[in-house]
């Protein structure tokens, strides 16, 4: 159907035709990792759960990032968040803005 990109579900309503606007997709992520060390409130929280270590979170930044990166709709790409906030650890860097992962590898993967 015309209301259908990619040949996934419908992203448009009944009726209305995709007619080549680029997308972008304003938020992405919510990849909780506490890194150890990382001073964070005790109720910290990610909206799948807090992975274990930093080659899993960044195994799963991976995999949605190369997701967003097949469908050629999407102009750009907003991942949330850059930093830990509060009690939501999320972040690419920790509260104090320090790196939760290698940098070359986030860089690689927006980057293939």
């Amino acid at each position: 159907p015309a209301n259908v990109l990619n040949n996934h579900r419908a992203a448009l309503v009944p009726g209305f035709a995709y007619n080549g606007t680029p997308f972008y997709l304003s938020e992405y992520g919510g990849i909780a990792y506490i890194p150890p060390g990382a001073k964070v409130p005790e109720e910290s929280w990610g909206y799948a759960g807090v992975e274990k270590t930093p080659e899993a979170a960044l195994d799963r930044y991976r995999s949605l990032t190369s997701a967003i990166l097949k469908i050629p709709a999407f102009a750009g790409y907003c991942y949330t968040q850059l930093t830990d906030v509060e009690q939501e650890v999320n972040g690419l860097l920790t509260y104090d803005r320090k790196p939760k992962f290698d940098l070359k590898a986030v860089y690689s993967t927006n980057n293939p």
